[in-house]
């Protein structure tokens, strides 16, 4: 599994100091200018597997004691109301459409 981002950001505003990642994440470790703090966002694409899935929460719970900072975890973390329905998806039989207030 591959990961590709693409992190928009105001260079004024952030600094990016380093990167981290794995095979179901990537963490960007930066500092907001302006406002004086120091921050990761760290975007995931989860596997379809719950072992996968557990693997990706060990390595976040892991990694995030000792990031000791804000974090911002956002992405597809892979995760349905029914086991059976990444499935479905998968052979293209379930078309939901989720109307957002």
């Amino acid at each position: 599994m591959y990961i590709q981002a693409i992190v928009p950001w105001n260079e004024c505003n952030f600094e990016v100091k380093t990167i981290q990642y794995s095979g179901q994440w990537i963490a960007v470790f930066s500092f907001h200018v302006k406002m004086n703090f120091a921050c990761v966002v760290i975007g995931v694409y989860a596997g379809s597997l719950v072992s996968e899935r557990r693997i990706l929460w060990e390595e976040i719970i892991t990694s995030e004691t000792s990031f000791g900072v804000l974090l911002f975890i956002l992405g597809d973390f892979n995760e349905t109301l029914h086991h059976t329905w990444h499935y479905f998806v998968a052979l293209g039989a379930c078309r939901t459409t989720v109307k957002c207030s």
